[in-house]
């Protein structure tokens, strides 16, 4: 689940967001099924309430349909691709929400009903919030350059800590229910541990202490500078063997 996590701070040119939103549209498996719809549109508006110069994550729309029969879907957009019509998206009813990473969103969801004879319009806006998030990488795995380290394989975490600006907060494992379950965990502001990727949410700004605890490696221990609305991308953390 980690690499979903991770996936958009990755994307950084106009031709990985459109590969990777063709191959959600064309996706065999049925977990996104836009292939062949045309005329199903969603426009989407958004705004971030922050100073200019402060850099924008790249957001991305969760929908999820009313039929729980069918998958939800993931579509990446650029910051600056507010006012745009993103389709094609399947007709029916569907709860639409944003992500932005470091930034919280208002509305949290708001519910629509795609058809082929109108585009609904839904409005967001995101605010900075300071937040810490990574993941345990692969130490011994060979990283390209200008490429995210791989996520680690059979890693068990047993606590991860964070402590700081008169806050001491441990999270301990749960079982992941998907791998929309990180999202929807950062949408309702909860803190997040699971598998080997964490979160840390609403902040305040300062410097923060994060300790690592998992089965069969040396205790992690390292400090972090937390500002609202820069901490955007998932840390690789690299762990070494007792």
């Amino acid at each position: 689940m980690a690499s979903m996590k991770i996936i958009d701070s990755i994307l950084s040119s106009d031709n990985v967001l459109a590969q990777l939103n063709a191959i959600l549209a064309s996706d065999p498996g049925g977990n996104n099924d836009t292939a062949g719809i045309s005329g199903s549109m969603l426009q989407v508006n958004f705004s971030f309430d922050c100073p200019e110069e402060l850099p924008k994550p790249q957001p991305f729309l969760l929908l999820h349909p009313a039929d729980a029969k069918r998958s939800p879907i993931v579509l990446y957009l650029k910051s600056d691709s507010s006012g745009q019509n993103i389709g094609p998206i399947p007709p029916g009813k569907y709860t639409v929400s944003l992500v932005g990473y470091a930034f919280t969103t208002q509305p949290i969801a708001i519910p629509v009903n795609i058809g082929p004879n109108a585009t609904p319009t839904v409005h967001f806006l995101l605010k900075p919030q300071g937040c810490l998030m990574g993941y345990v990488v692969d130490h011994n795995s060979v990283t390209p350059a200008g490429a995210y380290p791989k996520p680690a394989e059979g890693v068990q975490i047993k606590k991860v800590s964070l402590s700081g600006k008169g806050l001491s907060r441990t999270l301990v494992p749960s079982k992941s229910k998907g791998p929309f379950d990180s999202m929807e965990h950062y949408l309702a502001g909860a803190d997040y541990l699971a598998d080997i990727s964490f979160s840390f949410l609403h902040l305040p700004e300062g410097k923060y202490r994060l300790s690592i605890i998992a089965e069969d490696y040396l205790p992690y221990s390292a400090e972090y500078a937390v500002e609202p609305g820069r901490n955007f991308i998932h840390y690789p953390i690299s762990l070494q063997h007792e």
